[in-house]
C-alpha cells in the first residue's frame, strides 16, 4: 500500500529547507544592496557638503567608494562594489554676476 501522507512529509522535508535557505539568501542579498546604496548616498552627501563650503565658481569634485561584504546563505561569497562619484560644483550666483558683468561691457 502506498501511504500518501508519508510521501508528502518526505517531499516537504526535502523542499522546505531549500526554500527557506533560498529566501534567506535573497534577504541577505537585499541587505547587501541596501548597504551598498547607503554607502553611495553617503559619498554623494559628503561631496554635496564639500561643494557647499567651496568658494569655486566651477569645479569637478570626485571621490571613490569601495564596499565589500561577505554574503552568506546557500552559497557564501564575497560581494565587492566600487563606485566613482563625480559632482560638478557650479556657483550659480557667481555665474549670473559674471554674465551681468560681460553683458554690461557691450
Amino acid at each position: 500500500m502506498f501511504n500518501r501522507r508519508a510521501s508528502e512529509m518526505v517531499e516537504a522535508a526535502i523542499v522546505l529547507p531549500i526554500l527557506i535557505l533560498t529566501i534567506l539568501s535573497m534577504i541577505l542579498l537585499m541587505i547587501y544592496y541596501f548597504s551598498s546604496l547607503k554607502e553611495q548616498t553617503d559619498v554623494h552627501q559628503r561631496l554635496i557638503d564639500e561643494a557647499d563650503r567651496s568658494a569655486a565658481v566651477f569645479i569637478l569634485k570626485s571621490e571613490d567608494a569601495v564596499y565589500s561584504q561577505e554574503v552568506g546563505g546557500v552559497i557564501s561569497m564575497m560581494m565587492h562594489n566600487e563606485k566613482s562619484c563625480h559632482l560638478w560644483v557650479i556657483s550659480e550666483s557667481d555665474i549670473i554676476r559674471a554674465g551681468d558683468f560681460f553683458e554690461g561691457d557691450s
